[in-house]
């Protein structure tokens, strides 16, 4: 603080400084100075860092050895036994839903789908229910649908190709709409190769 006084006279003397071609030798001298007044402060800053510092990291030595590391280390012993008994959990009510999925995919003859498909989250909460009802609704409700794509898709024209597309996306529309296209640019294919044999 006792500095600071001198400081601000010698840093806004430099500022005011107008630099020119003729003095600008005189401003680089002025600059270099500043800053190896100011190297040599923060040298002295360091020192007394470093001087105070000390006591607290000794300290923060034997904090860490006392307390640090065994309070993180249960931490993660214990995190691990908790995962451990979440993921069982979880894992066994995904076993029921694939059971569930499996059983529904055969009665509905649609066994070529993917358990994954669905798109179902198991969460804790979900699977601490006895009954996991709202699953087993999704995946109804996707089985069945797809069954009835499949249904509604056997009695269409170009059934084969549709299905084909369908297995990929499982999306009807987009299934029919990728047919077509295929279908139309195979006709325009055909005129254009009739217009290009009549011409010769």
């Amino acid at each position: 603080r006792s500095m600071k006084e001198k400081v601000i006279d010698q840093t806004a003397s430099a500022m005011a400084l107008v630099c020119t071609d003729e003095n600008l030798a005189q401003v680089r001298a002025v600059r270099a100075d500043l800053n190896n007044t100011f190297k040599d402060l923060e040298e002295q800053r360091k020192a007394v860092k470093k001087a105070v510092m000390g006591p607290y990291e000794a300290f923060e030595k034997v904090y860490k050895e006392c307390i640090t590391e065994p309070f993180k280390n249960a931490d993660a012993v214990l995190k691990e036994k908790v995962s451990e008994v979440e993921n069982g959990i979880k894992a066994e009510c995904e076993a029921k839903m694939r059971e569930y999925f499996s059983e529904l995919c055969v009665a509905e003859r649609v066994d070529w789908l993917k358990f994954e498909w669905v798109g179902l989250k198991i969460t804790l909460d979900v699977a601490r229910q006895k009954s996991h009802a709202k699953l087993r609704e999704q995946i109804a409700a996707f089985v069945v649908g797809v069954a009835q794509a499949v249904n509604t898709i056997s009695k269409m024209e170009d059934a084969e190709e549709i299905m084909a597309e369908y297995r990929q996306c499982l999306d009807m529309g987009r299934a029919i709409g990728i047919v077509q296209d295929r279908h139309q640019r195979i006709e325009e294919e055909r005129q254009a190769a009739e217009a290009r044999r009549v011409a010769q």
